[in-house]
């Protein structure tokens, strides 16, 4: 079989033949076998190379590895034609797309779900003249295309392939139930399923967030216990000093009266002075250990606190500004108090910094990656695995700022501190290789 490869409008032909219409797909300029070479002159896609036109491309094509591009490829730009067909207009906008740097344009293409073709037309100002040239009233257009209009071609646009039609044939035979007023293959996807979704596309920080939390109760968990070792020791230690003070007793009846007596007060005093000092200690490590893990909780709760995966807007505002807002004012409480240790608070800027950078943010997220890199340096090295991730981190954050003659000095310095350390040929050399050449492109 053959994938095309580079399915969009311009590439599809619709001739008559017998007085019907009959679309004939063109240009198979990027197309490529799918199995086993057909000749021995058959040309093999390069490793690294990015193929395809944005708008219509699939999400395995909009990453530098697309070796395993199958039928499905060809399915997804199939359901970006329905769904232009039906709208007006692509799933990702053309202007956003191309305001957007490369890097960026690929992430939207790989992570960004398309809104139903229903809600796009219902809120889009080409409605009337895509109704029009239906013959149609917008508002029976809008809803014709809710329900199973909507699921087929949410299922050719699935980002997982595995979700999405197998064949074209597929696609056309649930096009071909709709038109007849059959039950169709596709379906809404479930609660679990989106929930997945959001995890997946939120993995880095719903990640940290997990360990972040493992650690506090690991925290809470150690603290408790030193708190209770050391009621342990102060009771050994009341108990130590009431058999000390019985023994003197003893002695003491064998001696003066007032020299017993002084002896009393004096243990008695010992005693209680030094459980005092103890319990004191013990008190205020607990304190102070309980206070840091209390904050710790405090600013990763506030992210996510009252959050509705399903919801499109909170307190009146998108979900994304509204996350953004919260990451701004965790970084200022981070800045503000200290919730640990420095490569504790370093861990935590690099949580919040790659959250700004997914968020599209990242001016700030270049601030975080820049502390969290001068921290690890000092304390654990330059060329520390902590300190290199940071460092790659940061390059990303300038080339989605535009700012590519900064990130491309800062991963060429990356580039050299692992060729040194890890050596040339190791996996993660290689990858720093591949962002280098990636920021040359830019």
């Amino acid at each position: 079989g053959i994938i095309h490869r580079d399915i969009k409008p311009s590439n599809v032909l619709v001739a008559m033949y017998d007085d019907r219409p009959v679309p004939k797909v063109i240009d198979f300029g990027v197309a490529k076998a799918a199995g086993p070479q057909l000749t021995e002159h058959t040309l093999a896609t390069g490793f690294g190379a990015v193929i395809g036109t944005l708008e219509y491309m699939s999400p395995e094509q909009a990453s530098f590895n697309a070796l395993d591009v199958d039928t499905r490829s060809d399915v997804y730009a199939l359901g970006v034609l329905l769904y232009e067909l039906l709208t007006g207009t692509t799933p990702l906008d053309r202007k956003r797309l191309g305001r957007s740097a490369l890097m960026e344009a690929l992430r939207l293409v790989r992570e960004e779900e398309a809104p139903k073709p229903s809600a796009r037309l219902s809120t889009s100002d080409a409605l009337p003249s895509v109704a029009a040239n239906r013959q149609m009233e917008p508002a029976k257009l809008s809803r014709l295309m809710r329900g199973e209009l909507d699921w087929v071609v949410l299922k050719a646009l699935e980002k997982d392939r595995a979700r999405r039609y197998e064949t074209a044939n597929g696609l056309a035979r649930d096009v071909g139930r709709y038109l007849a007023d059959e039950v169709v293959e596709a379906r809404p996807p479930n609660v679990g399923y989106r929930l997945r979704k959001f995890v997946k596309r939120n993995k880095g920080r719903v990640l940290a967030a997990t360990l972040v939390l493992l650690a506090l109760v690991g925290g809470v968990v150690g603290t408790s216990l030193g708190l209770m070792r050391a009621l342990e020791a102060e009771s050994k230690a009341l108990a130590s000093a009431d058999a000390e003070r019985t023994a003197k007793e003893a002695e003491s009846e064998q001696r003066a009266a007032a020299e017993d007596a002084a002896a009393k007060a004096l243990a008695s005093a010992q005693a209680e002075r030094t459980a005092k000092e103890a319990e004191g200690k013990a008190k205020e490590v607990a304190e102070r250990r309980l206070a840091q893990i209390e904050k710790g909780i405090g600013i990763l709760g506030s992210i996510f606190k009252d959050l509705n995966p399903r919801a499109a807007e909170k307190e009146g505002k998108p979900l994304q500004a509204l996350l953004g807002e919260r990451l701004d004012q965790a970084t200022a409480q981070l800045n503000g108090e200290a919730v640990g240790d420095p490569l504790t608070v370093a861990k935590l800027q690099m949580t919040l910094g790659e959250s700004q950078l997914y968020l599209g943010y990242p001016d700030k997220a270049i601030a975080l990656f820049t502390r969290a890199r001068q921290t690890y340096a000092a304390r654990l090295g330059p060329d520390a695995a902590e300190t290199l991730e940071s460092m790659n981190n940061l390059a990303a954050a300038y080339l989605s700022a535009g700012k590519p003659d900064l990130a491309r000095p800062l991963l060429e310095e990356t580039l050299k501190l692992m060729k040194a350390k890890l050596g040339p040929d190791h996996p993660d050399t290689l990858t720093s290789m591949g962002n280098l050449a990636a920021a040359y492109q830019t």
